[in-house]
């Protein structure tokens, strides 16, 4: 198991226990508030109540760490849907759907960056009776690993996708090709344009799709070296463990 694994076992565990625990003690009250909501009868569709401490806390990890997760699962994903185009049918552009495929990948990039800046801070300050050192200190340090890491990707987020297009000469390229193959593909004669764009635009997304791949491995190994800095701080034994003075 990957101390990513073991993390995420941690957190779902414990808030698995709190989950079950109020089933039991709110059974009458979900029933009414899922066939309220499932069939669209009037009354409760959620339950109100005050949460505790606890409760409140182990939520907040979760939802931290859950975005996080959804972070890591679409930088995945993004290298499957890059390489296939199934609009066949569709009068869209190959070399836009690729551009925007490669823009959504570094806008991924960014807000992981900050989803793991923000989320050792929050354990560090809910748990810095449990650090022996400044809890700002603490999550600086294990922060500077991650903008290190992420920062040539997330500059080139900042500098082309949030300000303008993302440009690349391979992709500019691509562009401009498939400008000529779609103007000239009804004369024979220049049917080397279209065979041409074909060639370089498998060639172009294959480059893409490795690197992105090649990234999503140093991404696992930066995960893994992030949360093995933070399962001390949140249990013991591997086994979850609450704050000795809750915020």
């Amino acid at each position: 198991m990957s101390v990513y694994d073991a993390f995420a076992k941690i957190i779902v565990d414990e808030l698995s226990n709190i989950l079950l625990k109020g089933f039991e003690e709110n059974k009458k009250d979900l029933g009414e508030v899922a066939r309220n909501f499932l069939f669209e009868i009037e009354g409760p569709t959620s339950l109100n109540g005050n949460f505790s401490i606890r409760q409140k806390h182990i939520y907040k990890l979760f939802k931290g760490f859950s975005e996080i997760v959804d972070s890591k699962d679409n930088l995945k994903d993004i290298s499957y849907y890059m390489a296939v185009y199934p609009y066949q049918n569709k009068n869209l552009s190959r070399s836009r759907n690729l551009v925007y495929h490669i823009e959504n990948y570094f806008n991924e990039i960014y807000i992981l960056k900050m989803r793991l800046l923000e989320y050792s801070k929050i354990i560090a300050r809910s748990y810095r009776n449990e650090i022996s050192q400044n809890p700002k200190d603490f999550y600086e340090k294990i922060n500077l690993e991650v903008v290190r890491t992420l920062s040539c990707l997330t500059e080139i987020r900042g500098k082309h996708v949030h300000i303008a297009r993302y440009e690349h000469d391979d992709l500019r390229r691509l562009h401009q090709l498939q400008m000529f193959a779609r103007h000239q593909e009804k004369n024979n004669e220049m049917k080397l344009w279209g065979d041409y764009f074909n060639f370089k635009y498998r060639e172009t997304r294959t480059k893409w799709k490795k690197t992105f791949i090649a990234n999503n491995e140093n991404i696992i190994k930066l995960l893994n070296r992030y949360f093995e800095k933070l399962i001390p701080i949140i249990s013991e034994n591997y086994k979850f463990k609450y704050p000795t003075k809750m915020l």
